[in-house]
């Protein structure tokens, strides 16, 4: 299914929305937030996956992507894509997560506690469904092992261990600071400009938008 008439926000949330059972069941298991984990990828996916249609909304001023069946032509040389259409909708990426990372996470599972597999760490990359379990499972390692020293830890420090560390390169501490890649974002249907990736999550965590998005995935409104 394609959008027209809809801004980068919407497009992701709606992508977002076909993996409503994935965002639910695996933060539930490893007993982390929900709403942590939509942010998690919904900066994700802006950041990564959809780079020049942001571009073309910050030229534009936030108005509408009516292009969809107007550019054919491939977005980045080199890339697989053929154009829009398989560029907005491709699997890989939708949680870019570094393979190094999830590796690590895969072995330092708490024993009895082995829910992700071998087979989803090679399966992953091209599987939004098991890129969201990575992604709870990364956060929860982060948690346990930062914790005991920091005490509890705030969205944006939780993203930015995400986003920067590997388990090894950031130890933990008692005084972590948010952090991560800089770069803008659509939060509420506002441009926002370039800021770390720990206070993007921030933002759109506390969004009416991603509000509404938590309450289509559990039922509670109607969808896009």
């Amino acid at each position: 299914m394609y959008i027209t008439n809809s801004t980068l926000e919407d497009l992701v949330y709606h992508q977002m929305l076909e993996h409503a059972t994935a965002f639910k069941s695996w933060p539930a298991l490893y007993g982390q937030d929900t709403r942590l984990i939509c942010s998690i990828v919904m900066v994700e996916r802006q950041q990564y996956n959809l780079p020049e249609i942001l571009r073309a909304l910050r030229r534009w001023g936030g108005s509408l992507i009516d292009l969809i069946d107007l550019i054919g032509d491939p977005i980045h040389k080199g890339e697989k894509w053929v154009g829009v259409r398989g560029w907005i909708n491709t699997s890989r990426g939708f949680s870019r997560i570094k393979s190094e990372t999830g590796r690590r996470a895969y072995m330092l599972q708490q024993p009895g506690l082995e829910f992700f597999s071998g087979q989803d760490l090679k399966e992953y990359p091209h599987s939004p469904g098991l890129s969201i379990k990575l992604t709870s499972l990364i956060i929860d390692t982060h948690r346990r092992q930062w914790e005991h020293i920091a005490g509890p830890l705030g969205v944006d420090i939780l993203a930015t261990l995400y986003n920067i560390s590997d388990f090894i390169n950031k130890q933990p501490h008692g005084n972590p600071q948010p952090g991560g890649s800089i770069l803008s974002a659509v939060v509420d249907g506002e441009h926002i400009h370039p800021v770390c990736f720990g206070e993007r999550v921030k933002l759109v965590y506390r969004s009416k938008r991603m509000d509404k998005f938590i309450g289509q995935i559990y039922g509670n409104t109607k969808k896009i």
